[in-house]
């Protein structure tokens, strides 16, 4: 008789812990995926990701994925690093050549995400060979937008890649802790450059990009998607953009510069700054000069790579990617010499 007397208890102790069960289940954060963000990654859209965060959660060290937003005044590249190479050394001349001074563009022709951390192929301001690293260091930078892959997709693991890249970037932010930095998607390659050569793979690329948006979460530093500024519908490089598949000329640099002038992340204050700089700027004479434009519909001679100061004979030569000088011909030359694979 004693059990019948217990068995309202233990049945009201059960239906308890089944509510508990299910509030813990109901309240329980659930793991967002990730997949629609890096949809972006994949094919262009026009359509920044909503913020799904409530009011009461906290904050992220940073938004990661830039949005697109408000198109900042051209003065705001005065004052940014672009690191990279060959492609990022176009901007020297395609980019605002009167507001991007040369000396902010950290580039070199073949350099890659392993050769960048170790490479003295810059000079200081001593005229002695340096890294990448030594000569951001040297100059203190606010602002560094950051392109490096082109050079390895498709000869190295892309995790790899990736690996070698946070490497270099970790070194970046203990140097230059209170620098904005950005790192940027590559660009896709032409349809026909895949066809003709399957070394070169936008899938690769597309992979690439992703785990370089999962880095940059990371590390805790912004990701700018130029991918999709460049991608056609099927995700490839236009072929009007490039005769050869990779470079590019003024239109399409003109393309990437407008796309970063509208994905930055500014706070009112900043932007307000901006804003007067650039009156200033046209109220003491300066003008936004307008850029090159293309003599052809596609890409047709190779960009002038940078000269540093070459190393002392008695030093060790850098080592070059892939294992030998693939430097491009002068540009005076009538038509381009072409280059081995995987070198920019």
């Amino acid at each position: 008789m004693g059990w019948l007397l217990l068995l309202p208890f233990v049945l009201l102790a059960v239906l308890l812990a089944a509510l508990l069960i299910r509030f813990k289940g109901a309240s329980a954060p659930k793991n967002e995926s990730t997949s629609e963000t890096l949809s972006l990654l994949t094919f262009p859209s026009s359509n920044p990701p909503e913020s799904t965060s409530s009011s009461h959660s906290e904050p992220e060290p940073a938004p990661t994925l830039v949005p697109q937003g408000e198109e900042v005044p051209p003065i705001y590249f005065q004052d940014v690093v672009f690191v990279g190479d060959s492609l990022t050394d176009g901007l020297r001349l395609y980019g605002v050549p009167e507001l991007l001074p040369q000396e902010n563009v950290i580039a070199y022709t073949g350099i890659n995400p392993d050769t960048i951390n170790y490479s003295k192929v810059l000079t200081n301001r001593q005229g002695q060979p340096c890294t990448f690293l030594e000569k951001l260091i040297e100059m203190q930078p606010n602002c560094l937008y950051y392109m490096n892959g082109t050079n390895g997709v498709g000869w190295l693991n892309n995790e790899v890649l990736v690996e070698l890249n946070q490497n270099f970037l970790t070194e970046v932010k203990k140097a230059l802790p209170d620098c904005k930095i950005y790192v940027q998607s590559i660009f896709p390659f032409t349809a026909s450059l895949c066809a003709a050569d399957p070394t070169y793979s936008n899938d690769l690329v597309r992979e690439y990009n992703q785990l370089m948006y999962q880095m940059a979460q990371e590390l805790g530093v912004y990701f700018v998607n130029c991918y999709e500024a460049f991608a056609d519908e099927n995700g490839n490089l236009p072929e009007e953009a490039s005769a050869e598949g990779i470079h590019f000329g003024p239109t399409y640099y003109g393309k990437w510069v407008d796309y970063l002038a509208c994905h930055t992340v500014l706070d009112e204050k900043e932007r307000e700054d901006l804003e007067q700089r650039q009156k200033r700027w046209g109220e003491e004479g300066g003008t936004i000069p307008s850029r090159p434009q293309d003599q052809s519909s596609s890409y047709t001679q190779p960009l002038p790579s940078p000269q540093p100061q070459q190393p002392d004979s008695s030093e060790e030569e850098p080592p070059s990617w892939p294992p030998e000088d693939y430097g491009w011909p002068d540009s005076s030359s009538e038509d381009p010499e072409e280059k081995p694979p995987g070198t920019l």
